[in-house]
């Protein structure tokens, strides 16, 4: 599945614009990575926030205007081409809308409880098929029957950003940990890179990034429903990449 995230990611942004972040000591064949991408290795995991500012760190040093799409390395998708359509949309959207986060939801199957959800409100002209996001849901709220009758979606957590304005909500909500990784962003591609990643993750906090930042932001997420897509969450890499894999698409 990790190979899949890397075609759709580097389809998308093209190759040099792929970012990879995974767990010290993880195993991964760098060989199937797309050629000239970025792969990251963090010192310690510490759920999903630390793991999307590492990443955005890197293409904050590059490209502060690019957009940013961001997937998951155990999520199956399919068709994929479907898939890459709906990431090229949301991207769209965000470039658009430069203030929003965009989220891709998949349409609920059934009730689970492994699952986080987005409550979808209004739709309006300017924002395409996306429509609001009312709230979220964490995946063990007990009303689980009850969201999937009403039509709530599915949190895939693939999205769309500028990265300028995600990095703007990580200061905002999430400042415990900007800190560390404003330092970094100054160091990248110089000899004390190395030393700044593995100081800064020393004093890391641990924040999940849906709790922690998308909760906070939900005036400013709109969610766009993936019809006809089938996504499957797998259990493979989830303790060794965190999140996986960004792409940046480049402005003209």
């Amino acid at each position: 599945m990790l190979e899949q995230t890397w075609q759709c990611a580097a389809r998308l942004a093209g190759e040099r614009r792929v970012i990879t972040v995974i767990d010290e000591g993880c195993r991964l064949d760098a060989r199937k990575a797309p050629l000239s991408s970025l792969i990251v290795e963090q010192p310690c995991g510490f759920d999903t926030a630390p793991g999307i500012f590492l990443a955005l760190s890197y293409v904050m040093a590059e490209d502060p205007e690019a957009t940013v799409l961001t997937f998951l390395p155990d999520h199956f998708m399919e068709p994929k081409d479907l898939f890459a359509s709906y990431m090229e949309e949301a991207a769209g959207l965000a470039e658009r809308l430069c203030d929003y986060v965009i989220l891709t939801a998949a349409e609920a199957e059934r009730a689970r409880t492994d699952h986080g959800w987005i409550q979808p409100g209004r739709s309006a002209a300017a924002c395409g098929r996306a429509s609001s996001v009312l709230r979220f849901h964490d995946k063990h709220d007990a009303a689980q029957a009850e969201f999937h009758r009403c039509g709530y979606l599915w949190n895939t957590l693939n999205l769309a950003v500028k990265g300028r304005t995600l990095w703007s909500m990580g200061w905002k909500h999430t400042p415990a940990i900007m800190d560390g990784f404003e330092a970094l962003r100054a160091v990248i591609g110089l000899s004390e890179e190395a030393d700044v990643l593995r100081v800064i993750y020393d004093y890391m906090k641990p924040i999940n990034f849906s709790k922690g930042l998308l909760e906070k932001v939900v005036d400013k997420a709109l969610v766009l429903p993936m019809d006809d897509i089938l996504w499957t969450e797998g259990e493979h890499y989830a303790n060794a990449l965190s999140p996986a894999v960004g792409a940046y698409e480049e402005m003209a």
